[in-house]
């Protein structure tokens, strides 16, 4: 097994608009592509052709570890990057990846990228994934939905560090009609795991979100409550219920959530209350408290420097605040971290989704950074030109 090689493992079905960008950052950087397909239609296995000649075939049989662990025995390298086909990396974060394993020290079995999911009108909501993990017999997936090889990694005796990469994924660009099917299938695998463990707390905070996907808000009130009922201590369940209340406009009541969350925390020293000190100064700006925003907007970042979009929260103060050229000074540093705050598909535009901000980490409001951009550079201009002209 050569030092530091990396595998690159996708699990596909019908990916042909997502295949091309997710692979073609990494065909240099990873020595070994495995593609499992669970019966594509389209021209997914045509353009995984490209790439690899590992391209097998796996019924899927409601179990995402079964299929995502048949992946894993074809592995030979020292690392492996487990991606979804709708993720990737442009090419800067990319050419990291390398360093970030051969920096490994011995103890670390995997690590997590801070991971965007963007809408296509340019909104987004964020988390650390566990998506890179060395190739080893005892790590294998658990779990037949919310697979992860996170709790195989600590039985083994590994750390799980927070890499320096950003990854983002363009799923919640589909259609309204696609992520809504998605969100009922997975609704349906999580409610049968639920019959095998009713007590799991965190079990029903995943049902909870997918509820609130589908708008069915009283329902996903109810099992996020319980979750924290059957477990009160957990941040993760605390946080998700907040997530709930937000989408029902209890913004005070989500506020106080993600507060709770906080002082549950019992590692803030790995970074995870900045995600949560995000939210807390968004419910600010949301009630147009703007100074306990920034103050929260700072916390995040003093805690968590990599987490880029807090810098977009920070530039929506001084919008609000006309302070036009500090508010474009903070946006063009979050474009030039991770440009696909950039990305606008015109067809998010076109469709009625009226909930999607709902679960935006940023103001529901908010019109994706080109429009941002393009706004304060026409106040700055003193309005002298046409608005149109410089929106993105």
């Amino acid at each position: 097994m050569a030092e530091n090689t990396i595998a690159l493992c996708l699990i596909v079905k019908d990916e042909e608009d997502f295949l091309e960008a997710c692979l073609s950052p990494l065909v240099d950087i990873c020595s070994k592509i495995i593609i499992v397909d669970t019966g594509s239609s389209d021209r997914t296995r045509e353009i995984a052709a490209h790439y690899t000649n590992e391209i097998y075939s796996v019924p899927f049989d409601r179990d995402f570890s079964a299929v995502r662990n048949s992946a894993l025995q074809y592995v030979d390298t020292e690392w492996v990057l487990f991606l979804d086909a709708d993720e990737s990396f442009d090419a800067q974060q990319a050419a990291h990846l390398p360093v970030v394993v051969r920096n490994a020290s011995a103890d670390v079995l995997g690590y997590n990228v801070l991971r965007y999911d963007f809408f296509a009108t340019g909104g987004w909501f964020s988390a650390r994934r566990l998506k890179i993990f060395r190739n080893d017999p005892r790590i294998r997936y658990r779990n037949t939905i919310n697979e992860d090889v996170s709790q195989a990694i600590l039985e083994a005796g590994g750390r799980i560090e927070n890499a320096p990469l950003i990854l983002n994924h363009f799923g919640h660009c589909e259609s309204l009609s696609r992520r809504e099917a998605k969100s009922l299938f997975y609704l349906g695998l999580l409610q049968e795991r639920l019959l095998n463990e009713p007590y799991a707390g965190l079990r029903h905070s995943y049902v909870a979100l997918q509820l609130r996907n589908l708008r069915r808000y009283s329902e996903a009130l109810e099992y996020g409550r319980r979750a924290i009922r059957l477990d009160p201590a957990s941040v993760k369940v605390r946080t998700f219920l907040g997530h709930i209340l937000r989408a029902t406009g209890d913004i005070l009541g989500a506020r106080s959530v993600y507060l709770e969350a906080i002082a549950l925390n019992t590692r803030p020293k790995d970074g995870s209350n900045g995600a949560l000190w995000n939210l807390v100064g968004v419910m600010d700006l949301i009630l147009h408290e703007l100074d306990a925003a920034a103050s929260c907007f700072q916390k995040a970042l003093a805690v968590d420097p990599q987490l880029v979009h807090v810098l977009i929260n920070q530039g929506l103060i001084a919008e609000t605040k006309n302070e036009y050229s500090e508010a474009l000074d903070l946006y063009h540093k979050a474009a030039e971290i991770n440009p696909a705050f950039l990305r606008n598909d015109p067809k998010g535009r076109l469709e009625d989704d009226p909930y999607r901000s709902l679960r935006y980490e940023t103001i529901p409001q908010y019109a994706g950074l080109g429009y941002h951009i393009g706004y304060c550079e026409w106040q700055r201009r003193g309005q002298t030109e046409d608005l149109p002209k410089y929106l993105g």
